[in-house]
């Protein structure tokens, strides 16, 4: 408040609003009294307030303002840290207060606030509509891109469909998780409008950018006439769009017709299919089979499942 010149003391606040008194031209009186004195004057104060009022980012308010949303940005930087790694581990939104309690045990300040599972659940999206700006940005300059579905199922049984993006971008190959989504049925025109829907997610010009689409072989996703990419192409008016047949599929059926046709394995799979879901199902047979191995000494191997495109590549 005060600042001390040669032999004299001034007033740095009310020097930039009057031009007479002891405190601006300069008091020779070095006791406190007369410090305190006119620190209580009304002119003082008055000279304070419009300081304050004229630079208010300098003022005790808002620096006060300034290290309380600073704590309150450091104690949120810790929360949307245990979410992301909730998310990125796949765990459930019930973990994060056990994460709250854990960051409070090393003596790391969190505060009491939005610290429930419905609370993860709204910094997720938060971080999920970040992580979506990001990648579009990144995408503006991008003239070309790929879209990429298959099927699956949820927890409960309901059919839905995957979609990535692929794109090159300063050249690296990147591919893009765009979303998973639950349809009604699994035809043609429910699954195209969910790739349509993936790629807008990133890319409002995707119409203009697509220049292929990759699938399974079924004739709902590569019909010449009715086909999901065949109803892709019409949507976005590129006849020409490419439909890749997905290799790691095109090997799953040539190994099944082989093994149909050519050689007799198709029912000894069957039959280790079998047994693969006799001790996967059964705890009780899982541990028997445990057991045995512990008998005979020996390191324990359970069956392996004998299908689809991961046993075959």
């Amino acid at each position: 408040m005060v600042a001390e010149w040669p032999n004299r003391i001034t007033c740095n606040i009310c020097s930039n609003h009057d031009k007479h008194g002891t405190f601006i031209t300069g008091c020779k009186n070095y006791k406190r009294n007369s410090v305190n004195q006119h620190e209580k004057s009304e002119s003082h104060k008055v000279n304070f307030k419009f300081n304050g009022k004229k630079n208010p980012e300098n003022s005790k308010g808002a620096k006060a303002l300034r290290a309380l949303n600073q704590l309150t940005v450091n104690r949120l930087m810790l929360k949307f840290r245990s979410v992301f790694a909730l998310c990125k581990k796949g765990r459930p939104y019930t973990d994060y207060p056990m994460l709250c309690g854990l960051d409070e045990s090393k003596c790391l300040d969190i505060g009491t606030q939005y610290r429930t599972d419905k609370k993860a659940a709204e910094f997720a999206s938060f971080i999920a509509k970040a992580e979506v700006a990001k990648i579009t940005q990144d995408m503006k300059d991008i003239c070309f891109i790929s879209a990429i579905s298959d099927g699956s199922t949820d927890s409960s049984y309901q059919e839905a469909e995957i979609v990535f993006v692929r794109h090159c971008h300063k050249g690296d190959i990147n591919i893009i998780f765009a979303l998973v989504k639950n349809i009604p049925k699994a035809d043609a025109d429910s699954i195209s409008k969910v790739i349509m829907s993936g790629m807008k997610k990133f890319d409002d010009d995707y119409a203009k950018n697509i220049v292929e689409c990759g699938t399974d072989g079924a004739s709902v996703m590569l019909g010449s006439k009715t086909g999901s990419v065949q109803r892709l192409r019409e949507a976005v008016g590129r006849p020409w769009l490419i439909a890749v047949h997905c290799s790691g599929h095109k090997l799953e059926l040539a190994f099944k017709d082989t093994i149909k046709k050519k050689i007799n394995l198709y029912d000894k799979l069957s039959l280790l299919l079998n047994i693969y879901y006799f001790y996967r199902n059964n705890c009780l047979n899982r541990a028997a089979l445990n057991d045995s191995f512990k008998i005979l000494n020996q390191t324990v191997i359970l069956p392996t499942k004998t299908g689809g495109t991961r046993l075959i590549d």
